[in-house]
């Protein structure tokens, strides 16, 4: 193994290291919500996988131009996995472009755009109907299924006459047959922790009139 190929390993590893910390702990405190667990035993775990296929590809003994050009597309191969890798494990579940239904209902009018990666995003609602609504995106937990919603605090939510401009919201939601349902079960809430703390009703097993205490029919996105 020749040190230029040793230097460009660990030149690797340096770059993979600084984007776990990056994404992980460089960001607005608000941001850093419980509800999202920490990764780093996988992320190490993946740091030294990556450093060691880049290693062996790099493994050549050769002063060629060619060989050289071959280790540096095997040092950005790598890097390019772990991106990737970081990505699907930061990106919701829910993200994309959906039709929204109410549940024992077949058709809609409703287009609804989901974005959220690391934690924070935006949910926006835009009905043919003439209504549209827009969330904030807070917090979410993707093995419970909770997710922490704000409606913005300066025009509220996207309609007019919104009583809870800045208030925080909490929905519960799961995915079936590709499908997935969702009830708002807590709104009106000063802080992201009261929303999350607070007790709710929601059946996943009646869909028609299992969601809330107002006994709602659960939304569905296809």
């Amino acid at each position: 193994m020749t040190q230029k190929s040793i230097f460009s390993g660990f030149k690797v590893l340096g770059i993979m290291i600084f984007c776990y910390f990056k994404n992980h702990y460089f960001k607005p405190f608000s941001v850093k919500s419980k509800l999202i667990k920490s990764t780093a035993k996988i992320n190490l775990i993946l740091v030294i996988t990556f450093q060691f296929i880049c290693m062996t590809n790099c493994n050549i003994e050769s002063s060629s131009s060619a060989e050289s050009s071959k280790n540096e597309n095997s040092l950005l191969k790598s890097i390019a996995l772990y991106q990737t890798y970081q990505i699907s494990q930061l990106g919701f579940q829910m993200n994309g472009t959906w039709t929204s239904y109410t549940e024992g209902t077949a058709t809609s009018n409703t287009k609804t755009y989901i974005t959220s990666y690391n934690g924070t995003g935006t949910w926006l609602d835009d009905s043919s109907g003439g209504y549209s609504s827009c969330k904030l995106i807070i917090q979410y937990n993707q093995t419970l299924g909770i997710l922490i919603t704000q409606n913005p605090p300066n025009n509220g939510a996207c309609f007019s006459n919104d009583t809870n401009k800045g208030k925080y919201s909490k929905t519960i939601y799961f995915l079936s047959s590709s499908k997935y349902y969702f009830c708002e079960t807590t709104f009106g809430k000063s802080t992201a922790s009261e929303a999350l703390s607070a007790t709710y009703t929601a059946d996943k097993t009646n869909l028609t009139t299992g969601c809330g205490d107002f006994k709602s029919a659960w939304s569905r996105l296809e």
